[in-house]
């Protein structure tokens, strides 16, 4: 793959479509902070963990003590998103405003050295907030807002030769953060794949993107997948006699690392029926049905600035999300025409998964 492809396909893996050199999802989630970047990327957890979990069991190992055959190319997944059922979000929680942020706060503070006194105060208070706008997926107009003086007025004593109580009233913040996908209906992912076997009616499942620098912006990427599907012929015939169908049993796990800041991990276990029929020496179609158990984490990681009264300090924003989908169902048929393979699968999910890959086999 060329250095341009990679970025896009690093850029749909990562839930980067439509970022700029100088912002994207890490910026998004430093200004918003945990309370409300866990809210804001979960709509997409889960669509994310179907797409990457599709397309890789399909047609069965040969049912050989020891074989070679290798199978290469690249998976394309179609993953339904539902952004008006997941366009928007309201939390309830804390946040630590910024100096800026404040200054819009303190803004009825008519004494200047009050109103520093009172910055200073509150630059190091986790402030009870309402934060409330729109997800990952949704408008890109529709700015998250966070509601200082949620529970009501916030009351700040300022001590000196007159001391004085300062009473601020609720007021809105503009986080200048909205969607990213912009109420798009469909998630494209990616995944260049490589199969290898056969060893006791079992063949090895690796997709691989190795580390490297995709741009100033997003850093490093990498991306690894490795499994193992198994044809229980090879087995259950020494005992049965030949099977009608070809029953395969796999596994799959993946992960993707976008610098040190974030990562997707996921992993499917499932069984598969597939039967083919051969039309002529150099085509076959082997349609097949599946049931997978699957599971998606999104870990991440970024650094925040935040104002303190001495300056400017690095803090951590970091939380994990599990996706929601748990199991599917999949349907699908392979077409062989010489050493081109051509596969096409449906998995009924969560969120539904349209998968489609072209593999050259040897």
């Amino acid at each position: 793959m060329s250095k341009s492809t990679i970025r896009i396909f690093v850029l749909m893996l990562a839930v980067l479509a439509g970022v700029s050199h100088a912002q994207g999802l890490n910026s998004d989630l430093s200004k918003i902070g945990s309370l409300a970047g866990k809210a804001y990327i979960t709509p997409i957890v889960s669509n994310m963990g179907v797409g990457l979990n599709s397309g890789w069991m399909n047609t069965a190992p040969a049912k050989k003590k020891f074989g070679f055959d290798v199978e290469f190319g690249v998976i394309g997944m179609s993953t339904n998103l539902d952004p008006g059922g997941n366009s928007r979000f309201s939390v309830d929680g804390t946040f630590r405003f910024n100096r800026s942020q404040l200054l819009q706060i303190t803004s009825g503070v008519a004494d200047a050295s009050v109103r520093a006194d009172v910055i200073n105060q509150l630059l190091v208070r986790d402030l009870p907030v309402r934060i409330y706008g729109a997800t990952i997926t949704g408008g890109k107009y529709d700015n998250i807002k966070v509601l200082f003086g949620s529970n009501g007025d916030e009351v700040v004593n300022v001590n000196g030769p007159f001391p004085v109580t300062v009473t601020l009233p609720s007021k809105e913040v503009d986080l200048g953060v909205a969607g990213l996908l912009y109420g798009a209906s469909k998630l494209p992912t990616g995944a260049p794949q490589l199969k290898i076997g056969t060893l006791f009616g079992t063949r090895a499942i690796i997709r691989l993107v190795p580390e490297m620098k995709v741009g100033d912006s997003l850093g490093t990427f990498s991306y690894f997948g490795f499994g193992l599907e198994h044809n229980l012929g090879y087995f259950l015939e020494s005992f049965t006699g030949p099977l009608p169908v070809d029953i395969t049993v796999g596994f799959l796990a993946q992960s993707a690392k976008l610098d040190k800041t974030s990562e997707f991990s996921v992993s499917s276990y499932g069984l598969n029926v597939s039967y083919k029929f051969g039309l002529l020496g150099w085509m076959d179609v082997t349609p097949y049905a599946g049931f997978m158990l699957e599971s998606t984490k999104l870990s991440v990681n970024v650094s925040q600035k935040i104002d303190t009264p001495n300056g400017v300090e690095t803090a951590t924003v970091a939380f994990d999300v599990e996706g929601e989908n748990k199991s599917r169902f999949t349907i699908g048929a392979n077409l062989r025409l010489l050493f081109l393979n051509f596969n096409i699968e449906y998995a009924a999910a969560k969120a539904g998964s349209l998968s489609a890959g072209l593999m050259f086999k040897f």
